[in-house]
């Protein structure tokens, strides 16, 4: 096995493989830069949607508790008289302006 030459590559086909490897990392880096950036707008979106899940609980909960209100009479006697002003027979209602404090 001494005497066996060893193959060399000639400048050209240096050129074209040193290229060739370029452009493949090129496009692999390409594409991790966009995973990457896939990833950061991911975690975004999970951050908003748990914002809006945890307004939304807010919100479901005030619901809930007005729903439980208004199923007791006396709560709803009292919305329907203060806010709608709705009398008993002879009743007579007074609206007092208010005063709204602008600081």
């Amino acid at each position: 096995m001494a005497g066996r030459k060893r193959r060399t590559l000639t400048a050209p086909a240096r050129i074209v493989l040193c290229l060739l490897l370029a452009g493949i990392s090129g496009y692999f880096l390409y594409h991790c830069a966009l995973d990457v950036l896939t990833t950061f707008q991911l975690k975004e979106q999970i951050a908003q949607n748990k914002s809006q899940i945890s307004e939304l609980e807010d919100e479901q909960t005030a619901l809930q508790e007005q729903k439980e209100k208004l199923q007791d009479p006396e709560y709803l006697k009292y919305m329907v008289r203060g806010k709608y002003l709705v009398t008993k027979d002879g009743e007579q209602v007074f609206k007092l302006p208010t005063t709204q404090d602008d600081s």
